[in-house]
This record gives C-alpha cells, sequence and structure tokens, in this order.
C-alpha cells in the first residue's frame, strides 16, 4: 500500500452536524437540509422551491446512519449491517462504499481523523478532528479535544 493512502473500511464516518435528522417508529431516518445561499434563495423565491428539503432514507440507509456515530468505522458498520440484514445486503461491501461515497459527496458526511500525539494527549486528552468542505469552498476542520466531561472545540478555516 502507497504511504499516505487509507483504506477505506478503516474510516470513522460522522453525520454533517450543520443537518439534523429524526427517525419514525419504524426507525426511518429523515435528514432536514436548509437550503442556503444566493442560488437556492433566488429558487425559493421564483420558483417556491422549499427552504427545507426533507430526504427520507431507505430501511438500509437508515440503519447504516443510525449506525454512524463517530467511534464505528465502515467495516464495524457492514458487520452490524450483515447481523441485522443478513443476504438481503448483499453485495453489502460495494453497495456500502458507494452509498458512503454518495453521502459524502453530497455532503451529509465526514470522516473522522484521529489526532497524532501532542501535549494535549500526553496530559489525557483524546481528540476528533471533523473535516468539512463548505457550500463555497472552503475547508473546515473542527478538532474536538475530550477530558473526562470536558471538551474543547477548535475550528481551523
Amino acid at each position: 500500500m502507497k504511504k499516505g493512502k487509507k483504506n477505506f473500511m478503516d474510516l470513522v464516518p460522522v453525520c454533517n452536524p450543520e443537518y439534523t435528522w429524526d427517525a419514525d417508529k419504524k426507525g426511518i431516518v429523515t435528514i432536514h437540509m436548509v437550503n442556503k445561499g444566493f442560488y437556492n434563495w433566488v429558487a425559493q423565491k421564483l420558483f417556491k422551491k422549499p427552504r427545507v428539503s426533507h430526504i427520507a432514507l431507505d430501511r438500509y440507509g437508515s440503519f447504516v446512519w443510525q449506525q454512524m456515530d463517530g467511534k464505528r468505522n465502515v467495516f464495524e458498520i457492514s458487520k452490524l449491517v450483515e447481523a441485522q440484514f443478513g443476504k438481503d445486503a448483499e453485495p453489502l461491501v460495494e453497495r456500502l462504499v458507494k452509498y458512503f461515497q454518495i453521502l459524502y459527496q453530497n455532503k451529509l458526511i465526514g470522516y473522522v481523523k484521529e489526532k497524532k500525539r501532542n501535549n494535549l494527549t500526553e496530559a489525557g486528552y483524546s481528540c476528533l478532528c471533523f473535516v468539512f468542505l463548505t457550500n463555497s469552498g472552503i475547508t473546515i476542520r473542527i478538532d474536538k479535544w475530550i477530558h473526562s466531561n470536558q471538551m474543547c472545540y477548535i475550528i481551523f478555516i
């Protein structure tokens, strides 16, 4: 494997905190996307497009969405899907990888990166790094430092 390349199955997906979501009694997840920006504003005014889009996932997508907790990697989620749906989810890995790619391309998820050791980690802090690309093309990195019950967010733009 080339240096710097990572195995996709080792990535840890996390839901984009910019969007809210809920699940109904059957476990079907609906993602609520606020349509922001100039072009969306024009579409809302001229073409009566809604301010908030509601995206309903199917039962497979809903199950996967609820498993993304910022701790489980793609491999672990695939094992949970296999246990829940069995042969109905086949071909599992190909479908799951494509699903995560689509979610990532539509900016519904990001991937958590583990931080290298530094003074904070040696002092007992752990860090998760969230990286998102905004609609305007700006990359935002949010470091979440956790020590006991205290959290500190560091935002890099």
